[in-house]
């Protein structure tokens, strides 16, 4: 791995898919208005808003993205779990879930 945390590399991975213009906390809002919060006070890094679990070994992920209008929801989902499968895969990291999600789709301004 590199000096970045594993959710930053995939904020970074994921944010690099032709159509994704935001990621998005993948938390619940309260939760992450919560940490964000408690981030801003302590003067600590906040979360990276993709969601990484660990529990019983088996990791899962969550991937929340905002698109341009002129990306296929479908397609864009493909290749998000495509570039993160690829990712881990490169580092011998392997998910039991990797779930993208699109929250909002943008208007390109014309």
């Amino acid at each position: 791995m590199t000096a970045l945390s594993l959710p930053d590399e995939l904020v970074r991975v994921v944010s690099g898919v032709p159509g994704v213009i935001t990621v998005y906390p993948a938390k619940a809002a309260l939760p992450s208005l919560i940490e964000n919060t408690v981030a801003a006070a302590t003067g600590k890094d906040a979360p990276a808003p993709i969601a990484l679990d660990d529990r019983n070994g088996r990791l899962t992920i969550d991937v929340t993205i905002g698109i341009t209008d002129g990306a296929s929801a479908a397609q864009t989902c493909r290749q998000v779990y495509e570039a993160v499968a690829a990712h881990l895969s490169a580092h011998t990291v392997q998910a039991s879930r990797i779930r993208v999600l699109v929250a909002n789709i943008e208007t390109a301004a014309r």
